[in-house]
């Protein structure tokens, strides 16, 4: 299984890598999660034509949701409910864009520039302007 399956949203690896491996205090960690848009989930009705395979697209959709909600609701709970995850994912109608399509790109980057511009007043004071110390890779014994 690669990222996208097991880790779409890696807000609960990172910050499971934080506390356990580095050894950082769960109240010291801030976490800006940033999607690459989401969808209602949806089943459409099915066609007498569709056959038994008909609930795979849905089926597939539904798990990778549900993966990208419940690692949102692991970093917070870790996190100890102290409102230190942001997350930024823009929600779009469902079928509207492509995992691997171009087409719709213009309208992407308006969608990301809009949830930039919502976002700003929050992101901007709590992850960007502070400079951070360099990060020192952890190696274990």
């Amino acid at each position: 299984m690669d990222g996208g399956i097991w880790a779409n949203n890696p807000a609960a690896v990172a910050v499971t890598e934080a506390v356990g491996v580095l050894g950082v205090a769960p109240q010291v960690i801030e976490v800006l999660s940033v999607g690459t848009t989401t969808e209602p989930f949806h089943v459409p009705k099915r066609k007498a034509s569709a056959g038994r395979l008909s609930w795979l697209r849905p089926g597939l959709k539904l798990l990778m949701q549900a993966q990208e909600a419940g690692s949102a609701g692991l970093a917070h709970a870790i996190t100890e409910h102290t409102r230190r995850l942001v997350r930024i994912n823009e929600t779009t109608a469902p079928g509207r864009f492509e995992l691997d399509g171009s087409a719709g790109i213009d309208e992407l980057k308006s969608l990301g520039h809009r949830a930039a511009t919502r976002a700003e007043k929050e992101v901007g004071p709590r992850f960007l302007d502070e400079p951070v110390s360099a990060f020192l890779p952890h190696h274990h014994p």
